[in-house]
C-alpha cells in the first residue's frame, strides 16, 4: 500500500481517493436532482430536528478545527492552518444561529432579533468558500510548512485568536445592530435570500472556491481532494434549499442532510487516513515481528553451527591422532594373536583386537562429525537405498511402524553410499527408541532446491524422517546434534549417531536440521546434492556388496 503519510495535508491521495470523491459527488448530483422537483412541498415537522442538527453540525466543525490545527503544529502547511481558522469560525457562527433561533434553547430566542438568524445563515455559508479560498491562496504562495515547533505554535495562536475576533465581531453587528440589517427573511419564509441575490451568491462562490482549490491542489493530497468534495456538497445544499424557499420544506430537510455531509467530509477523510496509518502500523509491525524471528532463527542456527564447527576441530584433531595409536596397537596385537605360544594368550590377543576395533569404529564416526573422514563419492538412487534398508529393518524396528512415501521420479544424489546407509539407519533406529510402545516413522523424500552459501540456489534431494514419538524438550533439541550427547540410559548409545549424520550430510555438500517438541514427535530434515541420472550404476550386481553392508550395519546397531 502507499505511503499513508503522517499528516492529512502531506496525504497523497490515492486512485481509489479520486474514485471514492467523485462517487460521493455525483451521490450529492443525484440526491439534489431526485427531490428537486417536489423541493417546495411542506414536510410535517419533525420536534428537535433543527437544534439537534444545529448542535451535530457545529461539533462536526469545531473538532475538525482541533484536527487540523493538531496537523499544522505538528509539521502541516500554513494551509492547513486557514481551514482550520475557517473550521473554528463556521463552528462558533453555527453555535451563535442556534441560540438566535426562537424556541431552539427557550421559549425565546438568547441573542439578536428577527434578522439576526438568517444573516448569521448568510456568514456560516460564506465561512466555508471564503477560507478555501485563502487556502488555495496560501497553498500557492507558501508550499512549505514552517520552520520549527515555536514559529507553528505562535502562529496558530494568532490564527486563532483571529479567527475568534473576527467571530465576535460579526455577532455584535448580527445582534445588537440587527434592527438595522437587510431584511432576508419573514418568519419561517426565506425565499428572498434567492431574490435578493444573497443565496445564489453563496452558491456560485462555493462552486468557484471549489474550482479554485482543485486549480491549485489537483486534488494531490487527502485534504484538498475532500475539501473539494465538501464544497460541491455546500454547492447542492445551497441549491436544494433555495428551492424549498421555507423552514420544514422537503428542500430545506435535503438541504440540512447535505450541509451535516459537507461538515463531516473532512472528519471522515480524517478517520479513514487514521484507519490507513493504524493498518500501515500493524502491517509494518508484523514485518518486524516475522523479520526478527528470522533473524533470531538465523543466530541461533549460526551460533549452534560455530558451537559444532568447534567441537568437529576438537573432536577431529583427538579422534586423528587416537586413530593413530589405535593403528599402531591393532598391529602389535596382530602379531601378538600369530605369534602366542598357547591358547590362552591367543584368546587375550583376540579380545584386545575386538576392543581397538570398537575404538576404531568410535574413531570414524568422531572423524565423519568433523568431517575429516575420507568419503567416496558417487551417483546413488536414494529410493531404492532406502527401500533396501526399509526391508531388511522391518524385523528389528520393534513395535514402530515404518511407512514409505518415495517422489517417484527422484533425481540421483551424490555421495557416499555406505556412509548414507549408516545414516539412513542411525536415524531409523533413533525413531525406534524414541517410540519403544510403537509409532509410526514415515520416510518421505523429495525434489527441492537449496540456497547455498553465497546465496545461489541449487537442485538437491529433501529426506524427511518423521516420527510420532516422544520429542525433544528445547533444551535437549538445542544439544542434539553435539557428539557424545546422550539422552538413552548409560551403556545404551554413544551420543554419535545425530552427530555423525550431521558431519556426513555437510562434508557431502547437504544441510541437516531438527524439528521437534515434547510429546509431538520429532522431524529429521536431510538435503543432499542433486546427482547426474547417467551415472546411476545400472547391473543388479553391483548391489551386493552395499546390501552386505547394510546388513552388517543393522548387525552392528542390534549389538550396540
Amino acid at each position: 500500500m502507499p505511503d499513508a503519510g503522517i499528516t492529512l495535508t502531506e496525504a497523497p491521495a490515492t486512485p481509489a481517493h479520486r474514485h471514492a470523491a467523485l462517487l460521493v459527488c455525483l451521490a450529492f448530483a443525484a440526491i439534489t436532482a431526485l427531490f428537486a422537483p417536489f423541493a417546495s412541498t411542506a414536510w410535517p415537522n419533525v420536534p428537535a430536528f433543527f437544534p439537534a442538527y444545529q448542535t451535530i453540525t457545529a461539533f462536526c466543525y469545531a473538532l475538525t478545527a482541533w484536527l487540523l490545527f493538531g496537523d499544522y503544529r505538528h509539521g502541516g502547511r500554513p494551509s492547513t492552518l486557514v481551514l482550520a481558522a475557517g473550521a473554528l469560525w463556521t463552528a462558533l457562527i453555527l453555535v451563535a444561529q442556534l441560540l438566535s433561533a426562537p424556541g431552539m434553547v427557550g421559549p425565546a430566542r438568547l441573542i439578536g432579533g428577527d434578522q439576526t438568524t438568517i444573516h448569521l445563515w448568510m456568514w456560516w455559508h460564506l465561512g466555508p468558500p471564503l477560507f478555501a479560498l485563502l487556502f488555495a491562496g496560501v497553498h500557492k504562495r507558501f508550499p512549505g510548512g514552517a520552520p520549527d515547533a515555536d514559529a507553528r505554535r505562535t502562529t496558530s495562536t494568532l490564527t486563532f485568536s483571529g479567527a475568534a475576533f473576527a467571530f465576535f465581531g460579526v455577532l455584535l453587528l448580527v445582534t445588537h445592530f440587527h434592527d438595522d440589517l437587510p431584511v432576508l427573511n419573514h418568519g419561517a419564509d426565506f425565499s428572498l435570500i434567492t431574490t435578493t441575490g444573497v443565496a445564489p451568491f453563496v452558491t456560485l462562490l462555493s462552486a468557484a472556491a471549489a474550482a479554485a482549490v482543485w486549480a491549485v491542489t489537483r486534488g494531490g493530497t487527502v485534504l484538498s481532494l475532500w475539501l473539494v468534495v465538501s464544497l460541491v456538497a455546500l454547492v447542492f445544499d445551497n441549491l436544494v434549499t433555495m428551492l424549498g424557499g421555507y423552514r420544514n420544506s422537503v428542500g430545506w430537510y435535503v438541504g440540512r442532510f447535505e450541509a451535516l455531509a459537507s461538515a463531516a467530509t473532512l472528519l471522515m477523510a480524517y478517520q479513514h487516513h487514521i484507519h490507513e496509518i493504524a493498518r500501515a502500523a500493524a502491517q509494518s509491525a508484523s514485518a518486524l515481528t516475522v523479520e526478527l524471528a528470522a533473524r533470531q532463527r538465523a543466530e541461533r542456527a549460526m551460533l549452534q553451527g560455530q558451537k559444532l564447527e568447534g567441537l568437529g576441530q576438537l573432536t577431529g584433531g583427538v579422534a586423528h591422532d587416537f586413530g593413530n595409536i589405535l593403528q599402531l596397537l591393532t598391529n602389535e596385537l596382530e602379531l601378538i594373536r600369530r605369534r602366542a605360544p598357547d591358547d590362552f594368550s591367543r584368546q587375550r590377543a583376540e579380545s584386545a583386537l575386538r576392543a581397538t576395533a570398537r575404538g576404531t569404529k568410535l574413531t570414524r564416526q568422531l572423524l565423519t562429525f568433523a568431517k575429516r573422514q575420507p568419503l567416496h563419492f558417487e551417483t546413488v538412487d536414494l529410493n531404492a537405498r532406502i527401500s533396501d534398508i526399509a526391508e531388511m529393518t522391518r524385523g528389528a524396528v520393534g513395535l514402530m511402524t515404518l511407512e514409505l512415501a518415495l517422489a517417484p521420479e527422484l533425481w540421483p544424489i551424490v555421495t557416499d553410499a555406505n556412509e548414507l546407509d549408516s545414516a539412513i539407519l542411525n536415524l531409523i533406529m533413533n525413531a525406534r527408541d524414541a517410540m519403544p510402545d510403537g509409532g509410526v516413522l514415515r520416510i518421505v523424500t523429495a525434489n527441492a532446491q537449496a540456497a547455498r552459501d553465497d546465496g545461489s540456489v541449487a537442485d538437491c534431494v529433501r529426506i524427511d524422517f518423521v516420527d510420532t514419538g516422544t520429542g525433544m524438550t528445547p533444551e535437549v533439541l538445542a544439544r542434539a546434534w553435539e557428539p557424545f550427547f546422550t539422552t538413552k540410559p548409560a551403556g545404551k548409545g554413544t551420543g554419535l549417531g545425530l552427530s555423525t549424520v550431521y558431519g556426513f550430510v555437510k562434508q557431502s555438500g547437504g544441510n541437516a536440521t531438527l524439528e521437534s517438541a515434547a510429546g509431538a514427535g520429532t522431524t529429521v530434515s536431510l538435503t543432499l546434492p542433486k546427482g547426474a541420472p547417467s551415472a546411476l550404476r545400472g547391473d543388479a550386481g553391483a548391489d551386493a556388496a552395499p546390501q552386505a553392508k547394510i546388513l552388517s550395519l543393522i548387525r552392528r546397531e542390534a549389538s550396540d
